[in-house]
């Protein structure tokens, strides 16, 4: 199961351009783009910063527990990232989701990297945003709403 968690994790990362469909919402100041693989929605900011969000099938174990250490290991263990902030949310309808904004320092700078995740029914859906420290930062706000 750690071997399944660990290729689902890692799938799951990567940002990259992408419709926005009743998963998410654009926050003020991006425009979705065109998705590509395993995303179900996508939005891109004049700064670069860009929001995606994807689905894919959970087993029946796959808590939101679960995937919030998933991702979090993933992150700090191995790509180097620190947890800036980590909390329950309630996301679409309600329903928990966990958030989480991380940082690290790529060689252009301070990067910001957001994540909400949470499970709907067979589905664990991942919101992802991130960009470099200055340019995101004003964008936290709406993005935290929009990828609930």
């Amino acid at each position: 199961m750690r071997a399944l968690a660990i290729v689902i994790v890692l799938a799951v990362f990567g940002l990259a351009a992408c419709a926005v469909t009743p998963e998410s919402s654009i926050p003020e100041g991006y425009v979705s783009v065109p998705t590509r693989g395993d995303e179900v929605a996508s939005a891109v900011a004049p700064t670069g910063n860009r929001m995606v969000v994807k689905r894919h099938p959970n087993p029946p174990e796959g808590t939101l527990e679960f995937w919030r250490d998933a991702v979090r290991n993933e992150l700090v263990d191995g790509r180097g990232y620190e947890v800036v902030e980590s909390r329950g949310v309630a996301g679409t309808g309600g329903a928990p989701a966990w958030e989480m904004l991380f940082r690290v320092i790529r060689q252009e700078g301070p990067y910001l990297y957001l994540v909400t995740v949470r499970v709907a029914g067979g589905s664990v859906i991942v919101a992802e945003a991130g960009g470099q420290e200055a340019a995101i930062r004003p964008d936290l706000a709406g993005l935290r709403q929009a990828m609930r």
